[in-house]
């Protein structure tokens, strides 16, 4: 998957310089900044909300999937996964406080209970994680 337009200026960057091995393919999507709910179709774009992760759960709804499960989602500190232990990413004071996309948390509870309605639930792989007042925990069967 690899956003396009003017913001997407990596994704530009990497197809442009022919990045990607040929052999892959390739989905190209149009980011829908101005709506809170997500979209109906791929044709819409993919919704961008506090962060990518709206765009990752719009994509797994609108693919079908009925239950999407958020891992590494778990937003109680801003550490990213590339940086070692307690590392801020440049420009960041702290690694202990909330993620700066905490604020997604509200919007993936308003999305879970639209998805109710076509049987899609969404659920938090981490019980530590702060998505978990408002998402189950992922239990497997």
């Amino acid at each position: 998957m690899v956003q396009t337009g003017f913001r997407a200026a990596n994704g530009n960057r990497m197809i442009g310089y022919r990045l990607l091995p040929e052999t892959n393919p390739i989905f190209l999507w149009r980011t829908v900044t101005n709506r809170t709910r997500p979209s109906r179709s791929l044709r819409e774009g993919l919704v961008h909300l506090d962060g990518t992760l709206s765009e990752c759960v719009n994509f797994a709804a609108l693919l079908g999937w009925k239950h999407i499960v958020l891992a590494g989602v778990d937003l109680y500190d801003r550490r990213y996964f590339w940086l070692d232990g307690d590392v801020p990413r440049a420009g960041d004071t702290t690694s202990q406080a909330p993620h700066r996309t905490a604020g997604v948390i509200d919007s993936i509870r308003e999305w879970q209970r639209r998805f109710e309605s076509d049987n899609i639930r969404l659920y938090s792989y981490n019980p530590r994680s702060l998505l978990v007042p408002t998402l189950p925990v992922w239990r497997w069967n």
